[in-house]
């Protein structure tokens, strides 16, 4: 997943943050590509509240040997039950923030092809994550990172990929991070297609369309739609 600049005014409205120590991290936050260091919103172990970090994109298990093959993503359906995962996901969720991803054309031609999705709205939105931190036996250094959760591929992300990150809307932020009480099953309820109504697409080298212009992964390099009504906003989400 690969995410614009965000201010880190935009962010603490985003994910509801009330602590200005957050300011720390620099004036502006935004996730990069695979094996960089991404925003994350977690909750403070001290503190319980709501918490800006900065992760490594990457899981190692607390109990691996090595850290040589962090894991990027993990899948919806089996993050509960995995020995890699499940413990992670009991305790350590997280939100990772972006204001788009970027899927690689896997289903159709042109293969490799690179689109663009984000909310109709242009706002920010969250991914639902699992973190973990490992610790090297040598040094003592300790590395925390995440994995983003997948899901099914929504109607529009299908068009050329099968699976896409796990968005989850502002009303569900409360139950993930663990704020209010959540079985296992209503946490993996969460996880869903997120609506395809509710997002936009373009190609990942071209602009990024009006709010509310509509369009297919297939029309990114072609006409476009007529534009369409503004979908309902989503909350608090930029």
């Amino acid at each position: 997943m690969a995410g614009e600049g965000m201010s880190v005014e935009r962010l603490q409205r985003l994910a509801d943050l009330r602590d200005q120590r957050n300011h720390a991290h620099g004036d502006r936050w935004g996730t990069t590509g695979q094996g960089e260091w991404c925003i994350v919103i977690r909750r403070h172990p001290d503190t319980g509240e709501r918490w800006a970090d900065l992760l490594q994109w990457g899981l190692v298990p607390n109990w691996a040997q090595d850290r040589a093959s962090p894991h990027m993503h993990a899948r919806s359906e089996t993050a509960h039950e995995l020995p890699s995962f499940r413990d992670a996901f009991a305790k350590r969720r997280c939100l990772v923030v972006a204001s788009e991803f970027v899927e690689r054309r896997t289903i159709g031609k042109p293969r490799g092809q690179e689109v663009a999705f984000g909310l109709a709205t242009g706002r920010g939105f969250a991914v639902a994550g699992i973190w973990d931190a490992w610790r090297d036996a040598e040094t003592s250094e300790l590395v925390r990172g995440f994995a983003e959760l997948t899901v099914e591929a929504n109607s529009m992300v299908a068009e050329m990929h099968d699976r896409m990150p796990a968005l989850l809307p502002p009303e569900a932020f409360s139950a993930w991070l663990g704020e209010v009480p959540a079985t296992e099953i209503e946490l993996r309820a969460l996880l869903r297609p997120y609506p395809p109504e509710l997002m936009a697409c373009w190609s990942a080298r071209g602009k990024r369309p009006p709010p509310g212009e509509q369009r297919t992964p297939n029309q990114t390099q072609g006409q476009r739609r007529t534009p369409a009504a503004e979908p309902p906003r989503q909350g608090s989400l930029l």
